[in-house]
């Protein structure tokens, strides 16, 4: 039953999570390419409705996340072009961020390794689940 693998996993995350530093950053919450805008070639973030305070690295981890693999399932037309092209955005956002911030990383791989099950537990069908799992320990 679905709600029953989505209830566990969501105490392994609880259990995953617990003891992680309590929010210090401003957390967009559902950052991805889809809520960047340009104007007179400048970019900005839009869609602040769900921000709230949370730690940098869950934000990073939620992003590189949703870059990555959010909503590319296995019945994708395009998969290994689409596949491809976001994960050079996402080592690039990724960089981008390591380079300003690169203290914040000491927690990335905690909190990309909880959110990444419950991406899989809402979207089971995501493409290339083993890979997306494999990242946080790389």
């Amino acid at each position: 039953d679905l709600c029953e693998k989505v209830g566990a996993d969501v105490q392994d995350v609880a259990r995953g999570i617990d003891g992680m530093p309590v929010g210090e950053t401003v957390f967009h919450g559902d950052f991805h390419p889809g809520h960047i805008l340009l104007q007179d070639g400048r970019p900005f973030v839009i869609d602040w409705s769900g921000a709230h305070a949370a730690p940098a690295a869950a934000d990073i981890a939620t992003a590189a996340l949703a870059i990555g693999y959010r909503g590319l399932s296995t019945g994708h037309g395009d998969l290994e072009r689409v596949h491809r092209a976001r994960l050079k955005l996402r080592d690039a956002y990724l960089d981008a961020y390591r380079a300003v911030c690169p203290a914040v990383f000491s927690d990335f791989p905690r909190w990309y390794d909880a959110i990444a099950h419950l991406l899989l537990a809402q979207e089971p069908d995501t493409a290339y689940p083993d890979e997306l799992l494999a990242f946080a320990a790389s």
